[in-house]
């Protein structure tokens, strides 16, 4: 989880050369193509702090074996977040007519991301984690990308 806070972090306070190190050269193109059609505010948006990750989990692990001495692992993680979800809670919590957030407001909130790590082994040697996928998309987009949620 370290990787996705610096990382985030990174991004979102306009270093992008402080990612170089922690991706692939691949995926460190790709973002660079993408990342100066960002504004400051979308940019910012980039970043995940610790207290707004709601859950992660590895949805897909693969292991492939390059040859007797080589192993590759890849591992795609999901992460769920809400920026600020734990005032949100306290907001509502600490309100004496105490109500769930409304879907929509929860939806405004709520970002999706996907990152694959990738680490090969080798005889007597492994490589660091390394990211060669990532995405950061609010869920609500999701929806309205697959015409699940009308505004």
């Amino acid at each position: 989880m370290s990787y996705l806070i610096s990382l985030s972090s990174n991004l979102a306070n306009d270093h992008i050369e402080g990612i170089k190190e922690m991706i692939t050269e691949e995926a460190y193109e790709e973002v660079v193509k993408n990342y100066s059609d960002y504004s400051l505010q979308q940019k910012s948006l980039l970043k995940v702090n610790t207290e707004d990750i709601l859950f992660c989990y590895p949805y897909n692990i693969q292991i492939m074996k390059q040859s007797p001495d080589s192993v590759t692992v890849k591992i795609f993680v999901v992460f769920d977040c809400v920026s600020g979800i734990n005032d949100l809670i306290q907001n509502h919590m600490s309100n004496q007519n105490f109500k769930f957030m409304s879907f929509n407001k929860y939806m405004q909130n709520k970002i999706c991301l996907n990152y694959q790590f990738i680490r090969h082994y080798m005889k007597d040697n492994q490589s660091d984690w390394i990211v060669d996928k990532l995405l950061h998309m609010k869920d609500k987009d999701i929806l309205k990308m697959y015409r699940l949620f009308r505004k």
